[in-house]
């Protein structure tokens, strides 16, 4: 009994782990040129510049049971402006890819900055019919991505640091 116990253990883990692996391979796409300049530091705030980078995270639309990846790369950034890179991958509904949108990318130069009242800075990205809200959060290697749409709602969702 013991041994079918340990068996079912073992099974369950390489699925779950064959799955994370899955997850984790998802590519999105970036432009070729894109380049991370670093912050001025005689005019970006220490803090404001810990936005300079790429970040990966995923939307996951529980209502559907879908997985979207998604990178957002900080280019340049000064202290009233951002230029952003926001790519996506392939929407990935039960375990099956649908091609209701295909993966890309798309530049959204000079976002506005503001620091929020406690302390963190914030980036919005103002597209057609949706925004993508950054926030820092109290990690430097975490953002808060908010995914705001008229039909849907707010998704939130923990953007990580690409290293």
């Amino acid at each position: 009994m013991r041994n079918k116990r340990i068996l079912i253990a073992v099974m369950f883990s390489m699925y779950f782990l064959n799955a994370a692996t899955l997850f984790a391979v998802e590519s999105v796409p970036l432009p070729q040129d894109l380049d991370i300049v670093p912050p001025d530091k005689n005019t970006v705030p220490e803090k404001l510049a810990e936005f300079s980078g790429i970040w990966e995270g995923n939307w996951s639309h529980g209502y559907s049971k879908s997985i979207q990846f998604a990178t957002i790369a900080v280019e340049n950034i000064t202290k009233d402006n951002a230029d952003i890179v926001y790519g996506w991958g392939l929407l990935k509904f039960a375990r099956k890819f649908v091609s209701t949108q295909d993966p890309g990318w798309k530049r959204y130069p000079g976002r506005p900055v503001e620091k929020a009242s406690d302390g963190s800075y914030v980036i919005t990205v103002k597209r057609s019919g949706q925004d993508i809200i950054l926030k820092q959060t109290d990690k430097k290697d975490i953002i808060s991505v908010t995914l705001r749409t008229k039909a849907s709602g707010d998704m939130i969702s923990p953007f990580y640091r690409n290293k």
